[in-house]
C-alpha cells in the first residue's frame, strides 16, 4: 500500500508558515535549487544591511507561495475562470523557477505588462523585512480587487484604477 504524500511545511521569516506540495518539494530538493541558497538577494547591500542576509532560495519559496495564494484568491472570486488544482500547481512550479511561458497564469509570477506580480511582491517584503523597514504594498489587498479581462483579445490580469488609489 502506497502511503499518501503530504504537504511539506516551510517556516519563512516573511510569510510565516508555507505548505508546499510533494512535486515542489522534490523541485526544491534537486541540486539546481538548492544552488539558489548560496546566492544573497541583495547581493553587497549585504555589507551594508548585515540583517539583510535573505538568498535566492527563501525568495524563490515566497514566490511560489504567493503565485498559489493569488491564484487561489482569483478562482474564489472567479469562479468562471474555472481555475483547477493543477493550473495552480503549475503557477507554483512557475514561481520556483521564474522562467515558464507566458499567460494570464504567468503573469502572476512575471508580469511584464504591469510589473506587478508575486515575484516582486515577494522580494519587496522580503527586502524590507531583513532591512528593518516597513513595506507598504499590500499584496492581500491587491489579491482581492485584482481580476482576469480580455484586452486585445488576450487575457490579463487586471485592477480597477478606482482600487489603486484608495
Amino acid at each position: 500500500m502506497t502511503a499518501l504524500l503530504s504537504n511539506e511545511i516551510f517556516n519563512d521569516s516573511v510569510h510565516g508558515h508555507i505548505e508546499l506540495p510533494p512535486l515542489l518539494v522534490r523541485i526544491i530538493d534537486t541540486p539546481q535549487f538548492q544552488r539558489l541558497r548560496y546566492i544573497k538577494q541583495l547581493g553587497a547591500g549585504y555589507y551594508v544591511y548585515p540583517g539583510a542576509c535573505h538568498n535566492r532560495f527563501e525568495h524563490s519559496i515566497g514566490v511560489a507561495h504567493l503565485a498559489g495564494k493569488f491564484l487561489r484568491s482569483l478562482r474564489e472570486n472567479q469562479p468562471e475562470l474555472n481555475i483547477t488544482d493543477d493550473e495552480i500547481q503549475c503557477v507554483q512550479i512557475a514561481g520556483l523557477c521564474h522562467d515558464l511561458e507566458r499567460s494570464f497564469l504567468y503573469e502572476i509570477v512575471a508580469n511584464s505588462n504591469t510589473g506587478i506580480d508575486v515575484d516582486k511582491m515577494d522580494y519587496f517584503a522580503r527586502d524590507c523585512h531583513h532591512l528593518g523597514m516597513q513595506c507598504n504594498f499590500d499584496h492581500n489587498r491587491y489579491f482581492l480587487l485584482a481580476r482576469v479581462l480580455k484586452l486585445e483579445g488576450k487575457q490579463h490580469i487586471c485592477i480597477k484604477d478606482k482600487a489603486l488609489s484608495k
